[in-house]
């Protein structure tokens, strides 16, 4: 009787689950926020250094690969990218990361995301996610649902959040113990960083970011009261099922 009555309810069009995560496995250097075109070059020669220094072949990018200033709700009173340019330049550092690195996986952020919404707002068909990020991203691997989060290891959840704090690992801390209960590592924030958890049963950082600040104005033109943001990148290793996590800033 459950099993017909199953049945009976289930509705003629099967909708997506979202429950296949990225899950990885293996070392990784953790980068975040190029904001490209108005990335760092030193910044990103020395995640280079510090990844061949550790041997460490997996790269992955934890959101605001691309900035995306067409769609900025921020005043235009400076020049901003073309949408081509933004393509060129996120080519062709994908194309000069390759040789050091095996596999480039790619998570969006606020700011890649920004931009999807606004074509699909105007669009009579939604544009996914996949079929967006696969003409800028060329080159680098790219989840078919937009999950601003990853599992490396079964234990380190590295994310892109929606939440922000001015104190450096605050929301990596409480995703840690009040939520997920494994390490975290958090980009969005611009800061540098890594501290155990509340509870102290878990270690939580930030990643930083590999941009340029002095290119970005809706950065610099104002002054507020969120810290100066902090370029740098983490490496995450394990050595005998213990992960490591390395901040560089």
């Amino acid at each position: 009787m459950e099993k017909s009555l199953l049945r009976l309810l289930i509705p003629e069009k099967q909708w997506p689950r979202y429950n296949e995560p990225p899950r990885l496995e293996g070392d990784w250097a953790v980068a975040s926020d190029p904001h490209i075109p108005h990335y760092s070059p030193l910044w990103t020669a020395r995640l280079i250094d510090k990844a061949k220094e550790h041997n460490v072949r997996n790269l992955i990018f934890g959101g605001d690969f691309l900035n995306l200033d067409v769609a900025s709700t921020y005043p235009t009173i400076t020049e901003i990218p073309t949408v081509g340019e933004e393509k060129r330049a996120s080519r062709t550092l994908i194309a000069k990361l390759k040789p050091y690195f095996d596999r480039i996986l790619v998570l969006p952020g606020n700011h890649d995301l920004r931009f999807l919404r606004r074509v699909q707002s105007v669009l009579k068909e939604p544009m996914t996610w996949a079929d967006f990020a696969e003409d800028f991203l060329q080159g680098a691997e790219i989840w078919e649902h937009p999950y601003q989060w990853a599992i490396i290891n079964g234990d380190t959840r590295l994310t892109h959040p929606k939440n922000y704090s001015r104190l450096s690992t605050r929301v990596a801390q409480r995703l840690a113990d009040e939520k997920y209960h494994m390490n975290v590592i958090v980009a969005h924030g611009h800061n540098v960083g890594i501290t155990p958890s509340i509870s102290g049963k878990f270690w939580c950082a930030d990643s930083g970011g590999l941009f340029d600040t002095e290119q970005l104005a809706w950065a610099v033109l104002e002054d507020n009261l969120y810290p100066h943001w902090q370029n740098g990148f983490l490496i995450l290793e394990h050595y005998n099922g213990k992960p490591y996590c390395h901040p560089y800033n």
